[in-house]
């Protein structure tokens, strides 16, 4: 097997993965609307609405980040390194357009300014 053959066999695995996380995001969101909708049906108040569905995002974004982790990995070459702030570098690099490789797929406002 080529080296040419692998990598396409290594970006098929990753588009599957992605699709398998993608589901369990989008899943998530379905469940989080639905526990918010409980939530406004109930009778007292509560201390904090956030604090019920925190929970769901933080799950989600540990998903998001594991994706975002693997497409680096896997298409950019290596998963970020070193430095203080890896979440904010990967969130960074994944807006950034790697011209005939991948175009941006995050908000670049999201991890910072890309200038």
């Amino acid at each position: 097997m080529t080296s040419g053959e692998k990598k396409i066999i290594q970006y098929h695995k990753l588009m599957g993965d992605l699709k398998i996380d993608m589901d369990a995001i989008k899943k998530l969101g379905q469940e989080i609307n639905l526990v918010s909708r409980d939530i406004e049906k109930l009778p007292t108040e509560i201390p904090s609405r956030e604090f019920l569905v925190r929970p769901f995002f933080t799950i989600s974004n540990t998903g998001t980040e594991s994706m975002f982790e693997r497409i680096s990995r896997v298409i950019d070459g290596g998963a970020i390194t070193g430095g203080g702030d890896y979440n904010r570098e990967l969130l960074k690099s994944m807006a950034h357009d790697i011209p005939n490789i991948r175009p941006g797929i995050s908000s670049p406002g999201i991890g910072g300014s890309t200038r």
